[in-house]
């Protein structure tokens, strides 16, 4: 589709005006990892159309709207398809992130490891 930008890398103001006039953010990565640029469109509250990866799907929940894995072109073209018909969809996809991107607050993981730590350091058997 001639609305379809392939941008190469981006960095600082071009990466934020991206970020700010897309529809949705795509994630083709099959790497299993969280990746910081998913955290943040997750924090910019957009629509994420993923490559469907456990790590990611782990990361997105309810959030993301996956592609993939099999026949990963057909089905991200099928989804950039779909997000262009689907701009009230898209939206709320981004909502859901942006509540998503809560989870991943520093303070709230901070809270999740010291719960861990004070598990360890009780004893069981009291």
């Amino acid at each position: 589709t001639d609305r379809v930008i392939c941008t190469g890398l981006r960095f600082a103001d071009a990466y934020i005006e991206l970020s700010q006039n897309a529809r949705a953010f795509i994630m083709p990565a099959t790497i299993e990892a969280t990746r910081l640029v998913l955290l943040d469109q997750l924090g910019r509250g957009q629509a994420i159309i993923y490559h469907d990866c456990a790590a990611t799907r782990e990361v997105l929940g309810d959030a993301g709207i996956p592609f993939g894995p099999k026949d990963p072109v057909a089905s991200l073209a099928a989804k950039l398809a779909w997000a262009k018909d689907h701009p009230e969809e898209c939206a709320a996809a981004g909502q859901r992130a942006r509540r998503r991107a809560e989870n991943f607050r520093w303070e709230n993981v901070l809270e999740r490891y010291e719960q861990i730590f004070r598990r360890i350091q009780t004893p069981a058997s009291r």
